[in-house]
């Protein structure tokens, strides 16, 4: 049975089919939590290693982030990506509410039908130092206003202006 699925799988490489023909890039890690992260603000960065363990170069790739997300450095990792060689680049979270946030890392190979993927998680937290209960209102005179809330508003709640603070 195992010199069949060697056969086969020399077969489909060598008839140009693209899941055996184009390397995908082994990801480490395979996860990165950012945990809490006060909105508007980015994080501390974290890296991701890609690696080339086929006899085969990576020609092209690219590397996406999910909203909220960002790539803040692709390092080695522009293309091509050697034979048996690895490069990392490094991802940060930038929140822009006051929420949790899921999402991935996307590396596409050039002719890949499945990218690698590294699964995202972070939760946009209200500034830090407001107490409970209060808000944070960003804007001026005849203005728009942000606020960004410990918890989500619902239909129930009520916004009271209560009050001028200067820095």
């Amino acid at each position: 049975m195992l010199a069949v699925l060697v056969l086969f799988a020399a077969l489909s490489v060598c008839s140009g089919s693209a899941d055996a023909a184009v390397p995908v890039p082994v990801v480490s890690p395979k996860t990165l939590s950012f945990g809490n992260q006060s909105w508007k603000t980015t994080s501390a960065t974290k890296s991701v290693t890609l690696k080339n363990n086929t006899k085969t170069t990576i020609a092209s790739m690219t590397i996406v982030a999910s909203s909220g997300f960002t790539i803040t450095s692709i390092g080695t990792c522009n293309a091509p990506l050697l034979s048996h060689t690895s490069c990392i680049f490094t991802v940060a979270f930038e929140p822009t509410s006051v929420e949790a946030y899921v999402g991935t890392v996307a590396i596409t190979a050039l002719g890949a039908h499945k990218p690698g993927l590294v699964k995202l998680s972070g939760t946009g937290t209200a500034v830090v130092g407001q107490p409970a209960g209060h808000v944070l209102v960003a804007g001026g005179v005849n203005s728009s206003v942000i606020l960004a809330t410990a918890e989500p508003l619902r239909s129930n709640h009520q916004v009271v202006f209560d009050g001028w603070y200067d820095e």
